[in-house]
């Protein structure tokens, strides 16, 4: 996704202005990273086909994909195409997250032909070509969001809820959130996790401060969607008279992204802000420039398709990272509930995440593992 890119590219350019890497290094290191549709050439009269292609490669020695969960049989198979059988292809990421939307879940059955059934044995080349990385520098396995992550992935949900139950500063369980109840516990959470970047100073302060906190949800609609705990959070601000949301135009209404759109370089997944502009302007929609120094600004009417983003789902949420996380479970009949699904929600947080739901939603997420047949794990194991 753009937001992705986004945060890598920032990730490059830390990396660049750190004194202990040799200089070669950071000669060689790339400033910028782009979305695999912007780098094989997005063609918007021709949306299924690229500019790049086995014909007309990519002039790459080493082409490094991140969040490589997300990306379903169609684009893999155009990035293998557009990619010189000389070069070398890195794919990064969490095969224990949820797989890509659309058909296929390349990564998990890549890595699952080799460490789940043992291809290595059989001296199948593709063994020494799967890496897994099993110390984590983000979180403690024994306490906390690590220890919770490591219930899930093991398949342990009286472990899980157990974590989630008995409570710490990183983790914690609310009830579940009833006809949209002003007194719930959930309100005070968006009440200290928004009202920082609605009182911010400028547009720059409230894009930053926005990305410390989200509502992150299963469902796009329902009574525990993304539509329904929108307007949750906008009663929640409005009662506390730190948005005035009379119309769909309001300061402070935060928008994320859901169409590409390549001449204003505004992508899927991206989010901004709608703020005062400058000399009394009116309302414009800032974003982070790709430096995230400094902002860029639109008008309003030249927004591709969006929505109000104080909560969003966890789909939408990958490749992002927030200090506090409010996950919203749906009812443990939800098809969409699943060990998957739990996991990639509580991994956004850095610092603390806040379960609402029942110990039940939890159990059931934990003992339900999506299976997606590819058709690819067959033939890797063959």
């Amino acid at each position: 996704t753009g937001k992705a890119a986004a945060r890598l590219t920032e990730s490059l350019q830390k990396k660049a202005g750190e004194s202990s890497l040799p200089q070669e290094l950071v000669a060689a290191l790339p400033t910028q990273a782009a979305t695999i549709h912007r780098a094989l050439g997005y063609q918007p009269e021709h949306p299924t086909t690229f500019r790049h292609n086995r014909e007309n490669p990519l002039a790459c020695e080493v082409v490094v994909v991140d969040e490589a969960s997300m990306i379903d049989v169609a684009l893999m198979a155009k990035l293998f195409a557009a990619v010189m059988p000389t070069s070398r292809l890195v794919l990064l990421g969490d095969k224990d997250q949820l797989a890509s939307v659309e058909a296929g879940s390349i990564l998990g059955d890549i890595c699952g032909a080799v460490l789940d059934k043992g291809v290595g044995s059989g001296g199948n080349p593709l063994a020494r070509c799967v890496v897994r990385l099993t110390e984590s520098f983000r979180f403690s396995p024994q306490e906390g969001i690590g220890a919770l992550a490591c219930a899930i992935h093991s398949g342990n949900p009286e472990a899980a809820v157990s974590i989630a139950q008995q409570g710490s500063p990183e983790v914690s369980l609310l009830p579940p959130l009833v006809h949209g109840d002003p007194a719930h516990p959930l309100a005070e959470m968006i009440l200290a996790g928004y009202r920082p970047f609605l009182e911010a100073a400028d547009p720059l302060a409230a894009l930053t401060l926005f990305e410390r906190f989200r509502l992150l949800c299963a469902h796009r609609l329902g009574p525990m969607g993304v539509s329904s705990l929108n307007r949750y959070a906008e009663k929640v601000l409005a009662r506390h008279r730190l948005i005035e949301p009379t119309g769909p135009w309001y300061k402070g209404r935060p928008v994320l992204i859901q169409a590409n759109s390549y001449p204003l370089h505004l992508f899927n997944g991206e989010t901004g802000i709608l703020w005062p502009g400058e000399d009394g302007e009116g309302l414009k929609a800032f974003f982070f420039a790709e430096n995230r120094a400094e902002v860029r600004s639109f008008s309003l009417r030249q927004l591709p398709t969006h929505e109000t983003a104080f909560a969003m789902t966890i789909h939408k949420s990958q490749g992002s990272e927030f200090d506090r996380v409010g996950l919203v479970l749906p009812g443990e009949e939800s098809a969409l509930l699943s060990r998957e699904l739990l996991y990639t929600g509580i991994s956004r947080a850095r610092r603390q995440v806040v379960l609402v739901g029942r110990p039940q939603e939890i159990e059931a997420a934990v003992g339900r593992q999506v299976e997606r047949a590819s058709g690819l794990g067959e033939k890797l194991t063959a």
